[in-house]
C-alpha cells in the first residue's frame, strides 16, 4: 500500500470530491489503487537517480511521478525485507539486465 497512489491515479477528471462528478473510470477502484506501467515506461528500465529517494514525503502528492514512486516503494521494501539491493550502484549492477520485458510491454487479451 502506498498513500501516494490516489494522487497519481487522479487527474483533473477526478478533482471533485463528489464521485458523481468524476469523468473517468480511473477515478474509481480498483484503477486508483495501482499504477500500471506499459510500454517503455517501466521504471526499472530507466536509469535510477539518487534524487528519487530524497525528501519524498515533503513533496505535494500531485507532484509525484510514477517512476519516482516505484523506486521509493522498492527502496522501502528493500529496507523492510532486508533484500540487499544496492541503490547506490543501481545503474551499474541492475539496469542492463532489466532492459527487456520477457513477458511483453502491453497486456494482451
Amino acid at each position: 500500500y502506498s498513500k501516494h497512489l490516489p494522487a497519481l491515479a487522479f487527474s483533473d477528471d477526478c478533482a471533485s470530491s463528489d464521485p458523481s462528478e468524476w469523468k473517468s473510470h480511473t477515478c474509481f477502484e480498483p484503477y486508483r489503487s495501482y499504477v500500471h506501467y506499459t510500454g517503455k515506461k517501466k521504471p526499472w528500465q530507466r536509469p535510477f537517480q539518487q534524487d528519487y529517494l530524497k525528501d519524498f514525503d515533503k513533496f505535494p502528492t500531485r507532484d509525484l511521478d510514477r517512476v519516482r514512486l516505484w523506486f521509493w516503494e522498492l527502496h522501502r521494501l528493500n529496507q523492510t525485507l532486508q533484500m540487499g539491493l544496492d541503490f547506490e550502484h543501481w545503474n551499474e549492477k541492475y539496469l542492463k539486465g532489466l532492459q527487456e520485458s520477457p513477458l511483453g510491454y502491453f497486456p494482451l487479451l
